[in-house]
């Protein structure tokens, strides 16, 4: 899942081991180890339909809150070769808390737009109001209750191994008035609107073999066909190189035209004439991508309704409200040899997809991911945090509290602090937090009279548990600023990291779900992109969020959550991207529209539904798997303390790259830099002579004819101006993957260098400024790589 700065890392893995069962322990501490059992998950997870009815008849409310992935909250650790990548993921309950120092970093506050179950359609309102009918204080006051009572609520799962809505489980040492006081503190945390159906496994999702109704688009976006009666050459304003755009018209047909006639027609290009690709249209690449129709989203509610009928009348899941999507459980047997083919069409043909039983099926063991672990591993480890006001799901408040900022943008903007901490401060934190949690917990088992005045002490002990805030930054006296830590690096090229348990888990997984594996686009990027191809951990209290955002490049993406509590999930397929890009750009300011990725917001469920943008609501729960389909936008928030794992991958396929193009043409419009490096990616799949089907193969060599002109283009000019230009030499040290010093571009064959000598980008290091130019490929090895890709 990113941020708006760079940030990212690589690994390799094997095959899974056999099914393994992952026993449950009774111990309540540390939570970490606490694990449900079959029967209690079984009876927790049932259908929709029975989390309807029960719903019905407890009328209890319980809210829940996405946060990446990404939550996009931007940021960049430069380095040579390590960018790091943000989402947001979860954390989980560990043991007892002990004291330690809290160090505080570089910090900074990010406006950013950055990773349930059971459909229990309610009859409730949409949304619940933005925060601004009460005064300030009174809200702050609200939203350190709402936690308390998450918390409370998370300990309860982890105490009673169940979930309280279910009126089935085991109920001994509790009485009932003890089990009637904490149902109804918690109504406040229960979630609505959330609408989910198990699909039996070989069962594929309308249009499967057109995906979202968008083919088409995307082949004409990438491979356009070629008009003789078009445009022959574009005028270009900028005569400084940039990168190439990957959409929009070629000038000529890749089949039958060579490297030589490529470059002899890029030759133009500094006299201000492109005679090989025309000039990126900002305006048509501004937004993601839009469908024809809601053909779609028709063909898939009627799949659901259909689904539904068929099954028996008492097992039926009640039918969405208006405006929201229903999401697919795809569920995993831990007694048999599952087939994974059935598992990678359901996952490739999905927007989004719930994966259940596929930790047990693999083994995946939890325990090897808590943070005590961790800090085992890494305990000189610094882990970024993000700092915001906890909340339920539809409640949004900014961190850094701006009137006007929020009026104008009807309660939609969002914004958190973000610094660093040591991961041993942050782990103290959060065991403070959880040992405070199960305190509550026990109090009130003790004496339920005494509940609310538990549940004040407890606001008091989270708030002054909270990590400190950075001295710049005055937030109001009644807030509760939680910490969601971010981005923890399992970096299988750490010498100085001992993560050999993490890896093995990592290596468990079925090949199609790994971070990278042999063959799949990522292995053509000889770089650590942190949580794009490596994996990252998120951990997380109650009511952190990630921000909407789509993946880096569009990629699809993998979440697992190692619990014990919740995350509340937010989702809309591809084809409304630019409907809700639309809109979230109504709530900012034209100078914010220009930098649209670099913006926090949080979108109102019901304004979407009005503007004809359809939700999938829903909630992972413990050891739930969520796989992030091709461009789904998606946004988080944790409903308890949950540890998260997730990745991105970057499968070898037509449509996976040809988004990758569009994503990285819609960032350039919107001044975004793309962490893929999809240049030096499609060079190396040639040089590695990798199999590809005749599609693909067609689609990379129309990126291949721009790079080349491209990088012919950058020769000229730098002959134009007479700069000194070396062949790069071994001895020169230059990373495999180079990024502009200042702006973060890749830099792919020329490397123009200072004095000192750092690598920019033509645009950012003028000619005058220029030491020399390092070269990677001369243009004859280029032309050799090209003309070796042959159509049929």
């Amino acid at each position: 899942m990113r941020r708006s700065s760079a940030q990212l890392s690589t690994a390799r893995h094997k095959t899974h081991s056999p099914p393994r069962r992952i026993t449950r322990s009774r111990s309540r501490t540390p939570w970490s180890r606490i694990r449900t059992s079959d029967s209690q998950r079984s009876d927790q997870r049932g259908s929709s339909t029975r989390d309807n009815r029960r719903s019905e008849q407890s009328q209890s409310a319980r809210q829940s809150r996405p946060t990446t992935r990404s939550t996009y909250n931007s940021q960049t650790q430069r380095s040579m070769t390590n960018i790091r990548r943000s989402r947001s993921r979860n954390v989980r309950f560990a043991s007892p808390p002990r004291q330690g120092r809290i160090d505080t970093g570089t910090s900074r506050i990010q406006f950013t737009s950055n990773r349930n179950r059971r459909s229990q359609s309610a009859s409730r309102p949409l949304s619940q109001p933005r925060g601004n009918t009460l005064d300030l204080s009174n809200r702050y006051k609200q939203s350190s209750r709402w936690l308390a009572l998450a918390c409370l609520h998370t300990a309860y799962i982890v105490d009673r191994d169940t979930d309280f809505e279910y009126p089935d489980f085991d109920t001994s040492g509790y009485t009932p008035k003890v089990l009637a006081t904490i149902k109804e503190l918690t109504k406040p945390v229960k979630v609505w609107n959330v609408n989910t159906m198990t699909i039996p496994r070989k069962t594929l999702m309308p249009l499967h073999e057109n995906y979202r109704g968008l083919d088409h688009k995307i082949d004409q976006m990438v491979i356009p066909d070629l008009d003789p009666n078009g445009k022959e050459q574009a005028l270009c304003a900028d005569q400084t190189p940039t990168i190439p755009n990957f959409t929009g018209e070629l000038f000529l047909d890749i089949q039958t035209t060579s490297a030589k006639s490529i470059i002899e027609k890029a030759h133009k290009r500094i006299n201000g004439i492109n005679t090989v690709y025309d000039v990126l249209d900002i305006s048509s690449r501004k937004y993601l991508i839009s469908g024809d129709d809601d053909s779609v989203l028709k063909r898939e509610l009627e799949f659901f309704a259909d689904h539904n009928s068929k099954q028996a009348e008492d097992t039926r899941e009640k039918a969405p409200k208006k405006g929201y999507l229903p999401v697919r459980i795809y569920k995993m047997s831990e007694n048999e040899e599952e087939p994974f083919d059935n598992l990678q069409k359901a996952v490739k043909t999905s927007s989004i997809l719930i994966i259940e039983g596929l930790c047990d099926v693999i083994g995946l063991k939890r325990k090897a991911f808590t943070l005590r672990e961790l800090l085992k591993a890494m305990p000189e480890y610094k882990v970024n945090v993000s700092r915001q006001i906890p909340e339920p799901p539809e409640v949004n408040m900014l961190t850094v509290y701006d009137k006007k900022l929020e009026e104008k943008s009807q309660g939609w903007r969002a914004n958190a602090i973000q610094h660093d901490v040591s991961l041993e401060s942050f782990v103290d934190y959060y065991e403070t937090s959880t040992a405070s949690s199960i305190r509550a917990l026990q109090s009130v088992k003790a004496c339920p009279d005494n509940a609310e005045s538990i549940i004040d002490t407890l606001q008091k002990e989270l708030k002054n548990a909270s990590l400190p805030l950075p001295r710049k930054y005055h937030i109001h006296p009644d807030a509760t600023v939680i910490a969601f830590g971010t981005n923890i690096d399992i970096n299988p090229e750490n010498k100085y990291h001992k993560l050999k348990r993490q890896l093995k888990n990592v290596e468990k997984l079925p090949k199609f779900l790994r971070p990278t594996k042999d063959g799949d686009l990522m292995d053509h990027v000889p770089e650590i992109l942190a949580g794009i191809n490596t994996l990252q951990v998120y951990a997380k209290v109650p009511g952190v969020k990630t921000y909407p955002h789509i993946e880096n490049g569009s990629l699809e993406s993998v979440n697992v959550n190692l619990g014990p509590g919740n995350s509340v999930w937010y989702s809309v397929p591809l084809e409304y991207s630019a409907k809700l890009q639309e809109l979230a750009s109504e709530k900012m300011s034209s100078r914010e529209k220009e930098e649209f990725f670099k913006q926090g917001y949080w979108p109102n469920e019901e304004e979407c539904i009005s503007r004809g943008i359809p939700i999938q609501k829903f909630i992972q729960r413990p050891f739930d798997t969520v796989y992030v389909g091709v461009g789904t936008y998606h946004w988080v928030v944790a409903t308890g303390f949950t540890i998260q794992i997730a990745w991105n991958v970057a499968s070898k396929c037509f449509r996976q790259l040809a988004m990758v193009a569009i994503t990285h043409d819609h960032y350039l419009a919107n001044k975004y830099t793309s962490l893929i490096p999809i240049e030096p990616m499609i060079w190396n799949m040639v040089r590695n002579k990798t199999d590809i089907d005749d599609k693909l193969k067609r689609l990379v060599k129309g990126m291949l004819c721009r790079s080349l002109a491209n990088c012919k283009f950058e020769i000229d000019y730098v002959e134009k101006h007479n700069i000194r230009k070396v062949p790069i030499q071994k001895t020169h040290g230059f990373a495999p993957i180079e990024r502009c010093h200042k702006c973060d571009v890749i830099v792919f064959n020329l490397l123009p260098t200072d004095t000192r000598p750092n690598v920019y980008c033509f645009q950012c290091l003028k000619p005058n400024n220029i030491d020399v130019v390092y070269q990677r490929y001369s243009i004859k090895k280029l032309s050799d790589f090209y003309d070796s890709v042959h159509l049929y």
